[in-house]
């Protein structure tokens, strides 16, 4: 019970994550999983110990598992609830694709000793149950806003993980960024036929884009 504890409330720390990544963070070092390092550290969280590990790479660990298990609850919801054949196809493909991440990433921990995280953040569950409320166009453009700024987001934390000491994690990581671009670029691309504003500029994290037109 106490284990359970401890994990639930780390999944509740990475909610922050799109608060700690800024538009500043490309190419200077590892901003984005220092900055959730710290915010976690601020917040008395202890991360799962590992002795092959240091703090950024436990870190990533953990954001990368809750957001893989984000994106597949997402596309399976695009993939039944979206009467866009475009939607539907992201949503399947995005369901396979992280699919396998999370069993490459499976064997990765169960190498290091470590749990699997099957969860999902407080912030992502609430962004979930707000997609099943909504239908024809409503879902369409909230979730395709969602897909643009996660993956934006999510670009950036790979990116840096795959400069991480750990060859097991950049490895990954690394092997993980073609997929998540591809994803990205999908994304964008309805975005614009959406006509959602800022599409162009998915990768816009420091302001408010992309956001839903009315």
């Amino acid at each position: 019970m106490k284990k359970e504890i401890i994990v639930y409330v780390l999944l509740a720390a990475i909610a922050i994550l799109p608060s700690c990544i800024d538009g500043k963070s490309e190419g200077h070092g590892k901003l984005v999983i220092d900055s959730l390092s710290d915010t976690l550290a601020a917040r008395g969280v202890t991360l799962p110990r590992a002795k092959k590990l240091d703090k950024e790479e436990r870190t990533f660990l953990l954001a990368a598992f809750t957001a893989g298990n984000m994106e597949i609850q997402a596309g399976n919801l695009a993939a039944v609830q979206s009467k866009n054949p475009e939607i539907v196809s992201l949503g399947t493909q995005m369901v396979t694709g992280h699919r396998k991440a999370i069993e490459e990433l499976t064997e990765v921990v169960k190498k290091l000793g470590l749990d699997v995280i099957d969860s999902l953040t407080t912030e992502q569950s609430r962004q979930l149950k707000q997609l099943t409320t909504l239908d024809d166009q409503a879902f369409d453009k909230q979730y395709i806003t969602m897909m643009i700024a996660d993956y934006a987001k999510t670009i950036k934390l790979f990116q840096e993980a795959a400069n991480l000491s750990s060859t097991d994690l950049s490895t990954f990581a690394a092997n993980t960024i073609p997929m998540i671009n591809a994803h990205h670029k999908m994304a964008v691309a309805i975005g614009k036929k959406l006509n959602l504003k800022n599409a162009n500029n998915g990768d816009d994290i420091a302001g408010q884009s992309p956001s839903a037109t009315n």
